[in-house]
């Protein structure tokens, strides 16, 4: 069982039909730089090259294929499941910023990952679960840009909480201090073809853009040549607006 995001990107088809393959291959180091700020939560380390994203004490792992990602913990523990929540939130805030509108969902489930064979000249990995394919569902659902956590992964976070002693540590990272801190923020999801239904959502707005202005987000969904223009994708901005303006740490 792990705690596992599945994520993906918001107008993928436009970006490979209008956009060359040379000009695909800029935007997803654009893609790259986002989230390789959050697996390590930026953190930085000096090296003879230089400075560079320091993975030495990661605690989550993923893969990317295509247009979606999959994030998940390596060990079961309340950091590891802290640092998975913060991961999704650099990741939903820096696709927004960068004009790479994310969705997001993360759950609680069984999960499996073997790596069949790795050499210098090849590796092939398996990934199943029933986390996977419920956090794909529920992520191919939403009607915005934006990312919530399921009410199993709920449990399962409040289970870890409960079992600890030391309350320093409960108190940061406990879902109410989350809440509090506006990691995340309660708020109805909006479902393509469903009632919206409150959960705990990932509050990309308190990220490290609290400067995009409601222009600016708008313009988002449409960079490197991405459709606007018919009624669903209207929609997912309506609502990813919405969002946006509910949070009280936004511009106006």
């Amino acid at each position: 069982m792990k705690l596992v995001a599945f994520l993906d990107i918001l107008g993928f088809s436009d970006l490979v039909d209008n956009n060359s393959f040379d000009e695909l291959g800029k935007i997803y180091e654009i893609f790259e730089r986002g989230y390789k700020h959050g697996l390590t939560l930026n953190r930085y380390v000096r090296t003879k090259d230089g400075i560079t994203n320091d993975f030495s004490d990661c605690n989550i792992q993923a893969v990317q294929i295509s247009d979606s990602m999959i994030v998940w913990t390596k060990k079961e523990t309340i950091i590891s499941y802290y640092n998975l929540i913060k991961t999704v939130r650099e990741l939903l805030g820096h696709g927004m910023f960068s004009g790479l509108p994310l969705r997001a969902c993360i759950h609680y489930g069984e999960f499996g990952h073997h790596i069949n064979f790795h050499s210098k000249e090849i590796s092939t990995n398996t990934f199943y679960g029933k986390s996977i394919t419920t956090s794909y569902k529920m992520c191919e659902k939403q009607s915005w840009s934006g990312g919530y956590i399921t009410k199993e992964a709920i449990e399962a976070y409040n289970k870890i909480i409960d079992s600890l002693d030391d309350e320093s540590l409960i108190s940061r990272t406990k879902i109410e201090s989350l809440e509090k801190r506006h990691f995340l923020k309660k708020f109805k999801v909006p479902f393509k073809n469903e009632e919206a239904s409150e959960e705990y959502c990932i509050n990309w707005v308190n990220w490290q853009n609290p400067k995009k202005t409601l222009d600016g987000l708008i313009k988002t969904f449409a960079k490197f040549k991405k459709s606007t223009n018919s009624d669903r994708e209207k929609e997912i901005i309506k609502n990813t607006v919405k969002f946006w303006s509910s949070c009280p740490e936004r511009v106006k």
